[in-house]
């Protein structure tokens, strides 16, 4: 359009919005996941070393 730095500047701005939305999205997602698995005592990660 006339304003093409106007529209450029808008078409990134919904860019970037979406970006993090999608990013905190998956980081809410992978909480979620964690949280629960540790609450249901499933191992997360590597093993633990054994107690002696």
């Amino acid at each position: 359009g006339v304003f093409g730095w106007a529209e450029g500047a808008t078409a990134w701005l919904a860019f970037a919005v979406f970006a993090l939305g999608a990013g905190a999205i998956t980081l809410a997602v992978l909480a979620g996941a964690a949280l629960t698995a540790r609450m249901r005592g499933i191992q997360v990660g590597p093993p633990a070393e054994p107690a002696e």
